[in-house]
């Protein structure tokens, strides 16, 4: 991904996905990750792209979707709020991102993310698009209850 940041190619995207891992440590709050495939045997190619990772990174995104677990959690900055994933991809360049406030479910997390994507590709914008698949995943028994569609949060503007 660095590489592809270095070379201008991720930039010229405007959604980006990842289904991945996220990593949260509540001691280590700083180093909130998302889990990649390693690119190297050095440290900072270990697969883990933090936060601080992220603002090193050349994005002009409308829409980054973070479909793992723990993405909306970070550290709180006094004056800053919270310094976070969506906050490391917001200073890449990044307008809007999908997080979540904790593990989700991998199965109802496909079938929800598979929804939203499809009323974004319908043209609906991205906070219209999560807040219909919410009420779509509400409405269902088999996944009425918060926890598998409440931790979707939209960051930006």
């Amino acid at each position: 991904m660095r590489d592809l940041s270095r070379r201008g190619e991720l930039a010229r995207y405007r959604y980006l996905l990842f289904s991945a891992h996220g990593y949260f440590d509540p001691a280590l709050p700083d180093h909130a990750a998302l889990v990649l495939k390693p690119e190297g045997p050095e440290a900072e190619r270990d697969g883990y792209v933090t936060t601080a990772e992220w603002t090193t990174l050349n994005l002009a995104s409308d829409l980054a979707i973070l479909s793992a677990c723990d993405t909306a959690r970070g550290a709180a900055q006094a004056g800053e709020g919270l310094m976070g994933l969506a906050y490391g991809l917001y200073v890449a360049g990044n307008a809007q991102t999908v997080v979540t406030l904790w593990q989700v479910s991998d199965e109802r997390t496909r079938v929800f993310m598979t929804a939203f994507l499809a009323r974004l590709k319908s043209g609906l914008r991205a906070s219209r698009a999560l807040s219909e698949t919410k009420r779509e995943f509400l409405a269902s028994s088999a996944s009425a209850h918060p926890f598998y569609w409440a931790p979707f949060l939209l960051y930006g503007h």
